[in-house]
């Protein structure tokens, strides 16, 4: 590797493990002050605005990052296009809340989105300078407006809290985290929209958009599904252990691996006709990948029974379980989203929708058939699902890098079987 892409990846982990550090921070503070209901209701509401976002954010920027040959023009078209779509998604947003609040029978939901659904809107505007950052590789700027994000944005959360503002907190604190991340980047990054839309650079990013657009809401819906049947059969607080137990182990796994990949995509797509080069970046995205990845879930599935209480108190005691089996379906899952973006930087978006679709089926189907086994179960069955997808994702590499599977289970083999010593060796110290 080279210096510069050393020093963006130098960066993107700084980011990383400054946000963390400060939404670890907050999450005890605000689960220590707020109660488990408090994070049932903000856990369905976030169900919708995820789901909105995606098509707020849409996969357009994607296919800036993934385009060869770029200009502004470029950039200002699919800027003014996701403003539009943003605000679409949010008016339906706006009026179908009471249908959502009247089906959970909790009427400050209409509310509660209404005011959250904001997000929507700014997150349209800064998925553009995301992609000219990501595309320029000036990684430096996402550190300095993730950081002032999400300080300023926990701030904000932990003093609503202290107030007794309950999940007002809650809502505040998602929401000035994207509007604060948007104003930085624009005052940081130096790009600026022009006044031109062309139909025609539209059409040409539409078909490879599109793609990921389809397939990342495919995904979204598919992992809000899961809170939507615990939500719905069991109940909110039964929900908000479900996803404290997923925050954590989420938060490890998606924060290296977008330091690494955010970095590797771009860097992946321009050498796309490089068979080669393109395999030995893929092999060292997965290799460092799984060595933080991994070894620091396995700690924490060890240590989950002293450290849950310890840091959130006893009340969150039923969320251990679902965060030990989330550590490590997050181990399967990290490995899968390098090969996922390979797919993306060859332009092999319909390989990319077709793994996505059957890891969707399958799962869904299997789901569905064990809800009533417990709300443990779908984690489960995440874990099984997501462990054949993987598989197949390995074979379809195979096929388009010459890459044996043998060689590609040796790149995360070692980091599988240290882990088992670590989980051996710590986990009966809790007792």
């Amino acid at each position: 590797m080279n210096i510069n892409i050393l020093k963006n990846i130098g960066w993107r982990f700084a980011e990383t493990i400054g946000a963390q550090m400060v939404s670890f921070i907050v999450s005890i503070i605000l689960a220590r002050l707020l109660s488990p209901q408090d994070y049932g209701i903000i856990a369905i509401i976030i169900i919708f605005i995820n789901i909105a976002n995606i098509f707020a954010e849409s996969g357009y920027g994607t296919a800036l990052i993934q385009r060869k040959v770029y200009d502004n023009k470029d950039f200002s078209t699919i800027f003014y296009f996701n403003i539009i779509f943003s605000l679409i998604v949010y008016f339906i947003l706006f009026f179908i809340s009471p249908v959502i609040a009247k089906f959970y029978n909790k009427s400050q939901i209409t509310i509660l989105i209404r005011v959250l659904g904001i997000r929507v809107i700014f997150s349209s505007l800064n998925s553009v300078q995301k992609a000219y950052v990501s595309k320029t590789m000036q990684f430096k700027k996402f550190f300095f407006s993730t950081l002032i994000g999400t300080f300023i944005s926990g701030v904000i959360g932990v003093i609503m809290a202290f107030l007794g503002f309950g999940v007002w907190a809650l809502v505040f604190q998602y929401l000035s985290n994207v509007i604060i991340d948007t104003i930085v980047l624009w005052f940081t990054v130096k790009w600026r929209p022009i006044l031109y839309f062309s139909f025609k650079c539209f059409k040409e990013l539409f078909n490879y958009g599109s793609k990921i657009l389809l397939t990342s809401l495919v995904n979204e819906i598919y992992i809000q599904t899961k809170g939507f049947l615990i939500g719905t059969v069991y109940s909110s607080t039964e929900l908000a252990y479900f996803n404290r137990g997923q925050q954590l182990p989420a938060t490890i796994s998606t924060g290296l691996n977008n330091a690494v990949n955010s970095v590797m995509f771009p860097l992946m797509s321009s050498v796309q006709d490089d068979f080669v080069q393109l395999k030995k970046i893929l092999s060292t995205t997965i290799q460092t990948l799984a060595f933080f990845v991994i070894q620091l879930l396995s700690f924490l599935i060890a240590v989950s029974p002293t450290l849950i209480p310890f840091l959130m108190t006893s009340k969150w005691n039923m969320a251990i379980p679902y965060l030990q089996f989330a550590s490590f379906n997050n181990m399967v899952v990290i490995i899968q989203s390098s090969y996922m973006e390979a797919f993306k930087s060859l332009g092999k978006t319909n390989i990319y929708m077709k793994i996505s679709w059957i890891q969707k089926i399958l799962g869904v189907t299997l789901m569905y058939m064990f809800l009533y086994k417990g709300p443990i179960s779908i984690i489960i069955i995440e874990i099984i699902v997501n462990s054949i997808i993987l598989f197949l994702t390995m074979l379809n590499i195979r096929k388009y890098l010459d890459y044996k599977i043998l060689d590609q289970i040796n790149l995360f083999l070692p980091n599988i079987l240290s882990s088992a010593v670590i989980v051996i060796v710590l986990y009966p110290i809790n007792f």
